[in-house]
């Protein structure tokens, strides 16, 4: 998903980076924010067969050596069928991910990021990894703000899931918070624990998406 938050990110890092990468998106808007961003080829996030043709016609007789994905179900069995014999696959997603055990069956590099449990997990890795990485590309000014759009939480919290169904939303969508000024907030729950309720609430939400009035 080369026009969410996350896929603009990777595409400017990737780009940083001198690679050529594909990517899929949905409306028209959204790929031509994505060729404008460095994407070389782009192919279809709405349907899995659709991908599969406009990808496999534009990599021709060549494979993907890394792999991002978000998308669930068989958009990923179809990626990993693009994914070269040395390739790695990261999968992001929640919905209908692989388990260890069936990529080593398939005899493909695959593996699920969850910064919810990995970060506190490996503070090492991600301080290093992650944020020094960050650091030196902030400093090299070659980190650029993602495109947000904000929605009240308490207030608007159909609004943001009716925009995100609508699917014309680029970069970010947030929900924020009411904060008191001069009041710091304190979580009541650890970091892990809170991410995975809002994993749950909002797994629930998105799967209700065409319910929404």
């Amino acid at each position: 998903a080369a026009a969410g938050g996350v896929g603009l990110a990777a595409l400017e890092y990737s780009v940083w980076l001198h690679l050529p990468v594909a990517g899929t998106a949905g409306a028209p808007l959204k790929h031509r924010v994505a060729h404008l961003c460095g994407a070389r080829w782009l192919a279809s996030s709405r349907h899995a067969s659709a991908f599969a043709r406009g990808l496999g016609a534009s990599l021709l007789t060549t494979r993907t050596s890394g792999i991002l994905n978000s998308l669930s179900e068989d958009f990923i069995s179809v990626s990993l069928a693009l994914l070269s014999e040395r390739g790695q696959q990261v999968e992001i997603g929640k919905r209908s991910v692989w388990s260890f055990s069936r990529a080593v069956a398939a005899r493909r590099n695959y593996s699920v990021l969850d910064m919810a449990t990995d970060m506190p997990g490996s503070p090492d890795w991600y301080n290093k990894d992650v944020l020094e990485v960050l650091s030196h590309r902030a400093t090299a000014l070659v980190v650029h703000g993602l495109p947000l759009t904000s929605f009240d939480l308490v207030h608007e919290v159909r609004s943001a899931f009716r925009y995100l169904a609508g699917g014309t939303s680029l970069g970010k969508v947030v929900l924020t918070l009411p904060v008191k000024r001069g009041v710091r907030p304190r979580p009541r729950l650890p970091f892990t624990v809170l991410c995975e309720k809002l994993d749950a609430h909002v797994s629930g939400a998105v799967a209700s998406l065409p319910d929404l009035e």
